[in-house]
């Protein structure tokens, strides 16, 4: 089973006066789809409509042997990836961002900022794992988590959150000492003027799932009237992550387990609204 928190985020930035004037987060999932032959790396990029910000990007669909070498954000709108496929198939994998705006129905609105963005660089030992985290300041949540790993032999093994830190965890399986950049940004709702009230309230899911011998995509959706923000998680030792993205209200992964038996990973889904 998940475990919920659900928390209304309390601090003078993130809440205002509540009024009739109905807010939504309105959301957008912008994909873009490429082959990727055996052996064969790609680079790409997508990009949100204007208006909407990046909150976070993924790979939606991809197989066994696919794996992430970057997927960092270039703006506020735009993510960068380069996908490298380590299978015995040629692959059509899809990358996707997902796109969010506060609309009214009515009057002006409280709109989303983002705000204090991170970008750090780790070295990575033969055989380590380092750990690389971002802390947002009060009133504000993390979001636009993002990763580049050059062409060496480094994986993500970690992508998680609380509604203050960002972490990420990063393993090195080369003879030698690697780089790795790390990005992180931070959300705010900002009110105009006379704009009427909102309040923004984020919810993290934490589910531990079996992951079975071969491929296997897990999907997990946010409560209804919600909008997922990132799809977070935390790989036990074995298991590889192809793809994970925030789509719509769901967070979908695929990972792949190449032992005899299934193994315990947790995955995470942050999801958003306003009332």
């Amino acid at each position: 089973m998940g475990r919920w928190i659900i928390v209304a985020v309390a601090t003078a930035a993130l809440i205002v006066v509540a009024s009739a004037t109905a807010h939504v987060v309105v959301g957008r999932t912008v994909f873009r789809a490429a082959d990727l032959p055996v052996g064969a790396t790609k680079a790409l990029s997508v990009s949100c409509p204007k208006g909407y910000f990046a909150l976070s990007a993924g790979t939606s669909r991809a197989g066994e042997g696919i794996s992430q070498l970057e997927a960092r954000p270039l703006s506020a709108r735009r993510f960068a990836f380069r996908l490298a496929n380590a299978g015995d198939l040629d692959q059509r994998v899809t990358v996707a961002a997902a796109c969010r705006r506060v609309r009214a129905t009515r009057g002006k609105a409280p709109y989303l900022k983002l705000t204090a963005r991170r970008h750090v660089t780790i070295r990575v030992a033969p055989a380590g794992l380092r750990q690389a985290r971002f802390t947002c300041p009060s009133g504000t949540i993390p979001v636009a988590a993002g990763f580049d790993l050059g062409r060496s032999k480094l994986s993500v093994r970690q992508e998680t959150q609380d509604l203050h830190v960002l972490s990420f965890g990063v393993f090195n399986s080369g003879p030698a000492t690697r780089a790795a950049s790390f990005y992180g940004s931070c959300l705010t709702v900002v009110r105009p003027a006379r704009a009427s009230g909102a309040q923004l309230q984020v919810s993290l899911a934490t589910d531990t799932v079996p992951i079975h011998t071969g491929t296997q995509v897990v999907t997990r959706v946010c409560p209804t009237g919600w909008l997922s923000l990132a799809a977070g998680y935390s790989l036990a030792a074995g298991v590889e992550l192809n793809g994970a993205a925030a789509v719509g209200r769901t967070g979908r992964w695929s990972l792949t387990n190449p032992e005899q038996k299934p193994v315990l990973t947790d995955l995470q889904l942050a999801c958003a609204r306003l009332s």
